[in-house]
């Protein structure tokens, strides 16, 4: 009986061994992953930092005159009503509604929402990611 009892502890721990390796192996192409996916963020984020700096500066452009000239004018060229409309989008949190509003409707929010206060303070990382992705395929579709 006790060789019976040696035989399964042997094989125990065999299986444990062969378990083992397969985690050190899973967790050497994990780690791996980690590095290529830190190598990729610290390459992309210069870029980001560098757009975030340019969209802060474009910003700043953009004054209570120019709101109230969107406000009041004809329906701008269609690239800025777009613009305007994905700028709703991710402010609202409302991307499926948003992304299809007509011109005047997007003068109305723009009159009646303080935009251009709420742009200047507006926290990006507030977005959810479905939103993200609801506006990132609305922009392919007009591709």
């Amino acid at each position: 009986q006790e060789e019976g009892l040696c035989i399964n502890l042997i094989v125990t721990l065999e299986k444990l061994e062969e378990s083992s390796s397969q985690y050190a192996r899973e967790l050497d192409e994990v780690q791996l992953m980690v590095t290529a996916c830190q190598g990729d963020l610290a390459m992309a984020l210069p870029a980001l930092e560098a757009q975030e700096e340019a969209m802060k500066r474009s910003l700043a452009t953009v004054d209570a005159a120019s709101m109230a000239k969107l406000q009041s004018g004809s329906e701008p060229p269609d690239l800025v009503k777009r613009t305007l409309c994905t700028l709703i989008a991710l402010m609202e949190k409302q991307a499926e509604e948003t992304l299809q509003l007509t011109w005047k409707e997007v003068q109305e929010k723009l009159l009646h929402g303080s935009y251009l206060l709420r742009m200047h303070n507006f926290d990006k990382h507030s977005i959810h990611s479905k939103t993200v992705e609801k506006v990132e395929r609305h922009l392919q579709d007009l591709a």
